[in-house]
């Protein structure tokens, strides 16, 4: 294997081509009049390009203040020559997709993607593979249309080695070009095999996926009318010489050891699914805590914790707010943050998911681990 932890040298050194060759690539070509393209930094965070065109300052994009730009808009600046476009999927309107195989894959896998019929092909940063497609509508069902419709990301495999990514992402190009044959996607020819594999094999991968997305989508709505806020507040800040009954929540949650390990950016280097991870190991500890005190006080046939502390009195719209604000103390804020999703904002949204997608799991389980916690109904 040719990967040495850091970068994978398998395809050798392949030189970065100049914004004019890059932009020359047919499909390239022809999402280049889409407002969607930016660079981004050594982080493949995105800048707002709009703004620097008219200001020279350089920050952050933000989406609600339509940063992004056309290629040439980029392009027109030859002090962007060497540095890397970055381009918003939205596969709903165009079919374009990306496959981004990354450099710890293993090198056969790595060598079988290359061969596939890209419309354009890449080496990433380091020594992975990107492949754009356009999908010809001809081979849109409605067996796999939802996947170009509506999906941010399909994960290949837990490892995280190849995605597949259709909308609302930014993808980073390093113009690092393979000189490929633009495919011939036409019925019965060997390319147009290669793509019915590929979409008959996304839906196989996501089935389990979209089974748990519709069990989510049929979870109660988010309703922050009737939060016990006092209970809530109370769990955000403990004096010092207060007992642990009535904070049991903030003991579990604001202690180093569990701080120690929240996934941080080597564990999981994509920060969406990061956060993701780091709000389910949240929500995971107050459940886990909380069906302890439940099933403590079954156990007993008594209310020995007072009525307001007690987490039976908590409603599940309680423990996903309750998350999300830990979830805010606990991750480094950036602009994704202030995006809604469903009227939600981005971490309470995710919270949520978290939450049923928690729900969901164990319940499926043979012993559920938390049944006395699911025992209430209004959990």
């Amino acid at each position: 294997m040719v990967f040495d932890g850091q970068k994978n040298s398998v395809f050798g050194d392949i030189p970065q081509q100049p914004p004019h060759i890059f932009a020359q690539n047919p499909l390239i070509s022809k999402i280049a009049n889409d407002e969607s393209w930016s660079i981004s930094d050594k982080n493949k965070v995105p800048i707002n390009f709009r703004e620097f065109m008219k200001t020279g300052i350089v920050r952050n994009a933000s989406l609600t203040e339509q940063p992004f730009v056309k290629l040439s808009d980029i392009d027109k600046d030859p002090n962007f020559d060497m540095v890397n476009r970055m381009y918003r999927l939205s596969a709903l309107e165009n079919r374009v997709m990306m496959i981004d195989i990354e450099p710890k894959e293993q090198d056969d896998v790595l060598l079988w993607w290359s061969r596939f019929p890209a419309h354009y092909a890449e080496v990433s940063k380091n020594g992975g593979l990107h492949l754009l497609l356009e999908i010809p509508e001809s081979f849109i069902t409605d067996e796999n249309s939802y996947i170009f419709d509506t999906l941010v990301q399909i994960k290949e495999n837990k490892e995280g080695t190849c995605e597949y990514l259709f909308n609302r992402h930014n993808i980073t190009f390093t113009k690092k070009m393979f000189d490929k044959p633009q495919p011939d996607f036409t019925k019965g020819t060997n390319d147009a095999q290669w793509l019915e594999w590929l979409l008959n094999h996304l839906v196989t991968i996501d089935k389990e996926a979209k089974e748990r997305r519709l069990n989510l989508e049929k979870a109660p709505d988010f309703e922050e009318e009737n939060l016990h806020m006092d209970y809530i507040n109370q769990q955000l800040s403990k004096p010092e010489d207060a007992p642990m009954r009535g904070y049991i929540f903030h003991d579990v949650i604001i202690n180093p050891q569990f701080i120690d390990n929240l996934a941080d950016e080597y564990k999981k280097p994509d920060k969406s699914a990061r956060e993701y991870t780091n709000l389910l190991q949240i929500v995971r500890q107050l459940v886990k805590t909380a069906n302890s005190l439940i099933k403590q006080d079954n156990a007993m046939n008594s209310d020995y914790y007072e009525k307001s502390d007690h987490p039976k009195e908590m409603t599940a719209n309680d423990y996903i707010y309750l998350t999300y604000l830990y979830g805010k103390e606990l991750i480094k804020y950036r602009d994704k943050h202030d995006e809604y999703r469903h009227g939600l904002p981005w971490l309470l949204y995710q919270s949520r998911q978290a939450y049923y997608y928690l729900k969901q799991s164990d319940l499926e389980k043979k012993e559920p681990e938390y049944a006395h916690f699911y025992s209430i109904e209004t959990h």
